[in-house]
């Protein structure tokens, strides 16, 4: 019992943000605007280097946007080269990924995506097929170029 005492103070002495900093918080933005906010449980009491997020967007963006987790102060989100993502790319109802760099929230692997929407700017790009196993269910994964984003769709 001793040592388990031991391993409950350890755990219990870990300031919120540590642990908070190696899990993903999500949160459905209802702001009306693209300065997203949410309110994740747990709440983090600041924000750290490293921290992942994911969120409902309620609205498409309109170019430059924002998030603010729980009142921490709203911070641009970028791309992954600094560039504000183009109209449109963050669409209402979109599940968003973004990790906080120290300055500001950063979309993972958006280099890829403006790379494939500029080689194709009109057209779309089929990336991958699924199929879901227990549905039998395909899904078609790709780029739409005309709008610079990511879609799926199933295949009828």
């Amino acid at each position: 019992m001793g040592n388990l005492k031991v391993i409950t103070d350890d755990i219990e002495s870990q300031p919120l943000n540590e642990n908070f900093a190696n899990n993903c918080a999500y949160g459905v933005s209802s702001n009306g605007t693209d300065d997203y906010a949410i309110t994740p449980v747990p709440a983090p009491i600041s924000y750290i280097a490293g921290q992942m997020f994911r969120f409902k967007a309620d609205v498409a963006n309109t170019g430059a946007c924002t998030l603010n987790v729980n009142t921490l102060g709203a911070k641009a989100i970028k791309m992954e080269d600094g560039s504000d993502p183009a109209n449109g790319m963050i669409q209402a109802g979109a599940i968003v990924t973004v990790i906080y760099d120290g300055t500001y929230f950063r979309i993972p692997n958006s280099g890829l995506m403006s790379h494939l929407a500029e080689s194709a700017p009109h057209q779309q790009q089929e990336l991958l097929y699924l199929t879901d196993p227990i549905s039998g269910k395909t899904y078609r994964f790709g780029i739409d170029g005309s709008q610079n984003r990511m879609y799926y769709e199933e295949v009828v």
